[in-house]
């Protein structure tokens, strides 16, 4: 039998972007192909012209003049503050969408029920759906499938706590969330993937990247790393011996003390502690220490 879990978050960026040239201003703006129709959900990343990252956001288009930007960990208003300052001569605004806005991932058995209870349907992949102030997408959490149901309406967060309470669905923590996404390689931006790192470093480049489209912030970094090959460094996850002390990234090391990478993020959850490291590729070592705490051991390859 298929198990019913899921888990309740803060939406950190909702977003609107509007405007009679929205379409072609978020074309040049964001790193996937917005050449869609109306009801598309496309995932990419946001960055500058050194082709780092700066953020990322599901783009949900309403219409050619309307789309909502949301984002598990990249604020609203730094969303809009970079979009802002982009506008020179375009019909466009960018604002952050009014009130408090709350996220519940669903994974299994448990997607069609909550859905038939907000009187909905289920979207498929590379679309939304929405009704009265509710939206619902597939995110990235993991590499089966799950369910995001985004509100600021305050009766369907009701309906949905009412359906946690009447079903039998297991509540995952922020800490069980994110060491599933991190044995996934579903690294989050803005705490695996940072703004000193490029998309293909971050197993990013294949799935929030267009290399077909023309120009947009970015671009010409993209399309000279795809011609050049493999980015220097990756990020991986790892699993650990221990919780680190202090706040990271720490420094690694290798089996001959050379630096391999750093350390971004430890997670201890039920199953293991596990973490997310960017490393050096030239580093054939499996198992790394923290440069200061060499008591705790850094395991590669960690399996999802």
């Amino acid at each position: 039998m298929e198990i019913s879990e899921a888990h309740e978050y803060r939406l950190r960026g909702m977003a609107r972007i509007s405007g009679e040239d929205a379409s072609e201003f978020l074309q040049g703006q964001f790193s996937q192909d917005l050449r869609v129709s109306d009801g598309t959900c496309v995932y990419g990343l946001w960055l500058n012209q050194k082709g780092k990252i700066l953020g990322d956001s599901f783009l949900l288009r309403e219409s050619c003049e309307s789309y909502l930007a949301v984002s598990y960990q990249s604020d609203s208003e730094a969303i809009c503050s970079n979009l802002e300052s982009r506008i020179i001569m375009d019909e466009v605004s960018a604002v952050p969408c009014d009130g408090v806005w709350k996220g519940l991932s669903v994974w299994g058995e448990g997607i069609g029920p909550v859905v038939e209870r907000l009187g909905m349907t289920a979207p498929e992949h590379g679309s939304f759906i929405s009704q009265e102030g509710v939206y619902l997408f597939l995110g990235r959490r993991s590499k089966s499938p799950n369910l995001e149901i985004v509100t600021n309406v305050v009766s369907a967060t009701e309906t949905l706590a009412e359906w946690i309470a009447e079903s039998d669905v297991q509540i995952l923590d922020t800490n069980a969330v994110a060491s599933r996404a991190i044995r996934a390689t579903r690294f989050e931006v803005g705490r695996d993937a940072l703004d000193s790192d490029l998309p293909q470093e971050s197993n990013l480049g294949e799935t929030a990247v267009s290399y077909s489209k023309g120009c947009y912030i970015g671009q010409e970094v993209m399309a000279r790393l795809r011609s050049m090959g493999r980015p220097r460094r990756s990020l991986e996850p790892v699993g650990l011996s221990a919780i680190p002390e202090g706040s990271g990234p720490w420094a690694l090391l290798d089996g001959d003390g050379n630096r391999a990478g750093e350390l971004r993020r430890a997670i201890e959850s039920e199953r293991a502690i596990v973490g997310s490291a960017m490393i050096k590729r030239s580093i054939v070592s499996q198992e790394l220490v923290i440069d200061d705490q060499p008591e705790i051991k850094v395991e590669r390859a960690v399996a999802s």
